[in-house]
Order: C-alpha cells, then sequence, then structure tokens
C-alpha cells in the first residue's frame, strides 16, 4: 500500500489519498462492517501495528507489537487471522484481543480462506492448513532450508479447497491439485518478481 490509503467515496467516480497513518508500511486491510475495520503494518521484523479505523479511514484505535504483520482474513464467525514474521494470531472480537495459534517456522506473507479450510503461506515456502478456522496448523510443505533450493513466496490463489497457486521470487510460479500436499513448479525464470496473484471472472 505504499504508506497510502486511497478511499473511495459513495457515489465518486475517483479514488483520493488519506493519509491519516502517516509513514507507515500498510500491508493489508479488511472491514467487518460499513463503519469498522483493520489495517496490519509491518516495517520490519520486529516492528508492526494494527490500527483500528472508521469507514473514513480515520484511526479510532492503534497498537503496536514485536512482530511484522503481513497479512489479514477474516474467516467463518467473524474470527480475524493475522500473519506475520514466525507467528498468525486470530480474535473473536474484531481486533480487541487477540490469541497466539500454533503456526510458526516462517515468516508467513499471505492466507487465504476458502470453503472449510484456512491456508497460509510462509515467505521461505512453507505452507500450512487450519481445520478449525486459524487456532491449529498442519504443516504440508517445508520452507526452505538451503541456498540451492530457495523457493521465495509472495501471494496464492487458490479455486477450490484442491487446487491453488503460488508465485513468488525468481519468476516462481507452482501449483498443487492436492490441496498442498504435493507442488509442481510450472514456471521459474530469474529476472521476475511475481508479487501477486488474482482471479478474473467466474471461470
Amino acid at each position: 500500500m505504499n504508506e497510502r490509503l486511497y478511499i473511495q467515496y459513495p457515489e465518486a467516480e475517483n479514488w483520493h489519498i488519506h493519509q491519516n497513518i502517516w509513514w507507515e508500511q500498510m500491508k493489508d486491510i479488511v472491514y467487518f462492517n460499513d463503519n469498522e475495520g483493520l489495517v496490519v503494518v509491518g516495517r520490519n521484523w520486529n516492528d508492526g501495528r494494527i490500527y483500528k479505523i472508521d469507514s473514513l479511514g480515520n484511526v479510532l484505535q492503534r497498537d503496536s507489537f514485536n512482530i511484522e504483520f503481513n497479512d489479514i482474513e477474516i474467516v467463518k464467525h467473524q474470527r480475524t487471522l493475522i500473519s506475520g514474521y514466525g507467528t498468525i494470531w486470530y480474535s473473536d472480537d474484531q481486533g480487541s484481543t487477540w490469541n497466539v495459534s500454533s503456526a510458526q517456522g516462517d515468516h508467513f506473507v499471505k492466507l487465504f480462506h476458502i470453503g472449510e479450510l484456512v491456508y497460509a503461506l510462509g515467505y521461505q515456502g512453507s505452507f500450512m492448513v487450519s481445520k478449525d478456522n486459524g487456532a491449529n496448523w498442519d504443516k504440508l510443505r517445508n520452507g526452505s532450508i538451503t541456498y540451492r533450493n530457495k523457493v521465495l513466496c509472495n501471494d496464492m490463489l487458490f479455486v477450490d479447497e484442491q487446487k491453488g497457486i503460488i508465485v513468488g521470487n525468481g519468476g516462481l510460479v507452482m501449483g498443487t491439485k492436492d490441496g498442498g500436499k504435493k507442488w509442481t513448479i510450472y514456471k521459474q525464470k530469474n529476472g521476475y518478481q511475481f508479487n501477486a496473484i488474482t482471479l478474473i471472472g467466474p471461470n
């Protein structure tokens, strides 16, 4: 989000910069309703913040932690998950209090909720799944442990609980057809860095 929050007001055609959260590395944003949302910030591995904001981006609450945060996801029953350096947290009260999940061992950069499952992706390539909305996690893929086989991941997308794609540095594109138990590298072309992946259209 490059330190800027963009807001589109009702019935407006253009986006407006709302610079209320100054000089922060904003990573992700979610809204629980029309009036309240959360922004996660990660400046470095031991410096992160969670902002509670209103519909116009004004800060309602600011909490600082010794963890870099990367992603935030709302799953079932309004449970909220945030991923960061070496941990994944969950909240059942819209971010007022947080609990530490069982996930550990990587810099978790992305969360993805689909069906009854939640997936977590680590920057070093570890891949985990949760069947209880993010409290407990099972590791399906270990992260890179040598520079020779280093895989650096940035984002993932699942079209159902079985088929998914991971993209990352070095032109990395790899996929799974069995819910993350096995992964196939489709393309890895040095010189490219893929930061995000999205699905356009219903098919």
